[in-house]
């Protein structure tokens, strides 16, 4: 019995030595252009050069000082916050400037203004603030609120010197401020307050006695595709696929190719109001493809085909 079994497992594995070869060899920026920057992926509609990504918003400057040992950062240009990760299902992780108050050596900052941009603050992060006897207050436009008011110091963020709370949804721009709670002598210590991507928050590698001595955290934002047609994003004019299956959720017209599919990706239009249309590109909802849907011909099944 085991014999036979012996060749079933070298199948598994040609199979999946096989999947991730292909994988890896799938491209994720136009020809020509440059896939990374330092040790970070850059996926159109990304690019570091022109040509090479959607529009202005989308561009990425590679920052380097020319120090041999230095790794490039990928800055992305208008907001000019550096990049952590981008991934094509619609997210990317940022750098965000932590806030201070009464801290020695720490600039005051705020968080970056998205208003006018495709990107928007994710609900994967929470608002924290940090201080014995801190109120922090998040004023977006949308919302107003006190989320800390404590007065011991602890590691963990569980309102032991340190608060958490959810955030508006679609937020691009807030500001941060501190009160200080009445009977309280706690107004000159050090405080501060940050959006921070709630995985990083509840890894177990998080300190949060060490934030202070950060100056950003990691923030996810998520992208979107508003006002673009499908020659904006594929540099010709692609139907939606023929499928009729609902996984193929996309609007058809084909005389103006508004908005489409192409090959193995799926694309959703959702309709955000009556001026205002959203296009959002997958591979497909099975496993077996990978790649750029945003990218012609650039999903590929990893199934072997007879």
């Amino acid at each position: 019995m085991e014999g036979k079994q012996f060749p079933f497992y070298l199948l598994l594995l040609f199979s999946w030595l096989m999947i991730n070869q292909v994988a890896s060899d799938i491209p994720t920026t136009k020809k020509g252009c440059d896939p990374q920057c330092g040790n970070v992926s850059i996926p159109f509609p990304f690019g570091i050069k022109q040509g090479c990504f959607l529009d202005e918003w989308f561009e990425i400057v590679c920052q380097n000082d020319n120090s041999s040992n230095t790794i490039p950062k990928p800055i992305l240009n208008r907001t000019k916050l550096e990049v952590i990760e981008i991934s094509v299902e619609g997210t990317l992780q940022v750098r965000n400037p932590i806030t201070f108050l009464n801290c020695s050596d720490k600039q005051i900052r705020q968080s970056a203004n998205l208003e006018g941009s495709p990107f928007k603050y994710s609900q994967n992060n929470k608002f924290a603030a940090v201080g014995c006897g801190a109120i922090a207050l998040m004023n977006s436009g949308e919302a107003s609120i006190s989320i800390c008011n404590n007065t011991a110091y602890g590691n963990s963020c569980n309102c032991i010197n340190c608060c958490l709370t959810t955030i508006p949804s679609n937020l691009k721009s807030f500001n941060t401020s501190f009160l200080n709670p009445p009977g309280e002598g706690s107004g000159n210590q050090c405080k501060f307050a940050f959006m921070a991507d709630q995985r990083w928050l509840e890894s177990g590698s998080t300190n949060i006695s060490a934030i202070q001595d950060m100056v950003d955290v990691p923030v996810e934002l998520n992208w979107e595709l508003y006002h673009y047609s499908t020659y904006d994003i594929f540099g010709t004019f692609v139907e939606t696929n023929s499928s009729g299956s609902s996984e193929y959720n996309c609007s058809t017209n084909i005389a103006t190719s508004e908005y489409g599919c192409y090959a193995n990706s799926s694309c959703d239009v959702y309709i955000v109001n009556a001026n205002q249309q959203r296009l959002q590109c997958t591979c497909g909802s099975s496993w077996a493809f990978e790649g750029n849907p945003y990218l012609l011909k650039d999903v590929k099944t990893l199934f072997f085909q007879t």
